[in-house]
């Protein structure tokens, strides 16, 4: 059963796989042996429900194109919007930094322009230690 989960799960789109598969998979696993406990009855009827959810929830993902996620929406309780959003900005700023360099410098590699590697391995050096930074004020863990 968590196999075809699993899945299933790809009917969702990968931005939402990767945010939420993991957890929705152990969170079917855990419900599904406490149904298991609970006799066979109670365990169809949750099998039935969750695969039609999912079907149901993915289908409309899908169909409305929601494909990027709003974090905005995620904020923990006790920050203002305005301060999550600041933070989530500057995060994803400095997260956006240190792709681009890996990219450069993989690029340079790929050309054998070992000098310009060496500069991009440097920026991706100092972008790596801003995101550091930045995650440390705003208390984010990797």
């Amino acid at each position: 059963m968590i196999r075809i989960y699993g899945i299933l799960l790809r009917l969702y789109p990968p931005t939402h796989r990767l945010a939420f598969a993991d957890e929705m998979s152990a969170v079917f696993a855990q419900s599904l042996q406490d149904r298991r406990r609970q006799g066979w009855i109670s365990l169809c009827g949750f099998l039935v429900s969750e695969f039609f959810a999912l079907l149901r929830d993915a289908s409309a993902v899908r169909l409305t194109g929601a494909e990027a996620i709003d974090l905005t929406r995620m904020r923990p309780p006790d920050l203002s919007r305005g301060s999550y959003t600041s933070a989530l900005d500057e995060v994803l700023h400095a997260q956006r930094l240190v792709d681009l360099n890996l990219r450069r410098m993989q690029e340079a590699i790929a050309v054998h322009a070992f000098r310009e590697a060496r500069f991009y391995s440097g920026q991706d050096r100092m972008a790596r230690e801003h995101l550091r930074l930045v995650r440390e004020k705003y208390g984010i863990t990797e």
